[in-house]
């Protein structure tokens, strides 16, 4: 089997053109983002300035690295696997001149930060837990609590799979148009708690696989409660139809 990655990479590439900010699309989802943060910030009562750190985890190009630091001059430090997407990232923040830095590594390692740096805050933002396994989680938010300040929070945003996968989950999806990108059912694993599908490039006749753990609001909060987060909130996004949970070290 493919390391995480490499499949991640593979599946990017093939459906993430929305996740890369060099692409018009992903142009469009930093003012999605944008819209989304600057409402959680303010709902939330969030204090961020030019001298907060934040550790945005499974960060991709980095939309929300982006607006943090352009709209409220926070330092961040992007942790994700893809070493492409963040190379997009390394790229707009430098144009933009923001106080961003990018490093190429697996969130579930974020351990080896301690001692060498403090955050105010962490993010895991654009619903990016489908990659990861509740025991992977629970590994990241005790990581996440020894890392950050007092008072310091993790905000995340993530959709409701539960519900959503009772309503809508589809069989057959068309993932992109061009190119013509097509996923199918594989397996659900109800052990583990994540479905897999298979994922069909016709233009190339590129095959892949790919695994979306379940995740759901009250799952979360379960985790970040267990690992010592306090005072943990769940909203239900203005712009979009995700959620935004956030936990407060206290």
């Amino acid at each position: 089997m493919k390391s995480n990655a490499t499949n991640l990479k593979d599946i990017y590439k093939l459906i993430g053109r929305a996740y890369d900010i060099s692409t018009v699309e992903g142009s469009r989802r930093i003012e999605r983002v944008r819209e989304n943060i600057v409402w959680a910030v303010k709902e939330l009562d969030l204090k961020l300035n030019g001298e907060s750190f934040i550790l945005a985890l499974c960060a991709g190009s980095g939309p929300e690295a982006i607006v943090l630091s352009e709209v409220y001059g926070c330092r961040v430090l992007c942790i994700d696997v893809q070493g492409w997407l963040l190379e997009k990232c390394n790229v707009e923040v430098k144009r933009r001149r923001l106080n961003v830095e990018c490093i190429c590594s697996d969130a579930k390692l974020i351990g080896s930060l301690l001692g060498r740096a403090k955050f105010d805050g962490a993010t895991i933002w654009g619903c990016s837990l489908g990659h990861l396994s509740i025991k992977d989680f629970d590994t990241i938010a005790s990581s996440v609590r020894e890392l950050i300040v007092d008072g310091g929070f993790i905000l995340i945003e993530q959709s409701d799979h539960v519900f959503g996968l009772l309503q809508r989950y589809e069989k057959a999806f068309v993932e992109s148009r061009n190119p013509p990108v097509v996923s199918f059912h594989l397996e659900f694993n109800p052990v583990d708690g994540y479905w897999k599908r298979l994922v069909v490039d016709f233009s190339t006749g590129e095959v892949t696989e790919y695994v979306v753990y379940v995740w759901s609001p009250w799952i979360i909060k379960y985790v970040l409660e267990k690992n010592g987060f306090s005072e943990v909130k769940v909203l239900r996004e203005k712009y979009g139809g995700s959620y935004v949970i956030v936990g407060f070290k206290m």
